[in-house]
């Protein structure tokens, strides 16, 4: 996400200087949200690893699948014994449940990250906005975009060249 706010920067912003100054004044909020963006992602994982139930109707469908397979190859000799039904039960549940729970966390790790980092309140791609820049007060905006000083003072040196011309110009008329 850094690395692409970086990118976007670049190519909006071509002064060096001033896009550096930039990013000087983004990057403490930046940390912020990156930092709650993970926190919040650590609840998420928290909360799927603490509870192995699942109430998705795919589960029973997967199960069931898994046990009518499991009751054909009960009669079937694998390696020369029979597989035992109740380790043959456990393992169908358990394949059941991967299924189902590998999908969900996969979805709800997307949906965590798409929110946390691109779709949420704060997410890190809405720090740089319109409210952002209005919000900057002024000493910030000239220390980001503002002129350096010798750029400042040839550009007063010119303006009062132009002006003492334009007298003696009148002067002569």
């Amino acid at each position: 996400m850094h690395t692409f706010i970086l990118k976007v920067l670049l190519s909006i912003c071509p002064d060096e200087q001033i896009r550096d100054k930039l990013v000087n004044v983004l990057v403490d909020e930046l940390s912020k949200r990156y930092s709650e963006a993970m926190d919040q992602a650590q609840i998420i994982l928290k909360a799927e690893r603490m509870n192995l139930m699942t109430l998705d109707n795919k589960f029973q469908q997967t199960l069931d699948i898994s046990q009518k397979r499991s009751h054909q190859e009960q009669y079937e000799i694998v390696k020369g014994k029979k597989k035992a039904p109740m380790s043959s039960y456990i393992h169908d549940i358990l394949a059941a449940y991967y299924a189902v729970a590998s999908k969900r966390f996969i979805d709800i790790c997307m949906q965590a990250t798409g929110y946390c980092l691109l779709t949420g309140p704060r997410k890190p791609l809405g720090l740089f906005s319109p409210q952002f820049v209005a919000d900057l007060a002024e000493d910030q905006l000239m220390e980001i975009a503002g002129e350096n000083a010798a750029l400042s003072r040839r550009r007063e040196q010119l303006k009062k060249g132009i002006q003492d011309l334009e007298t003696g110009r009148k002067i002569m008329m």
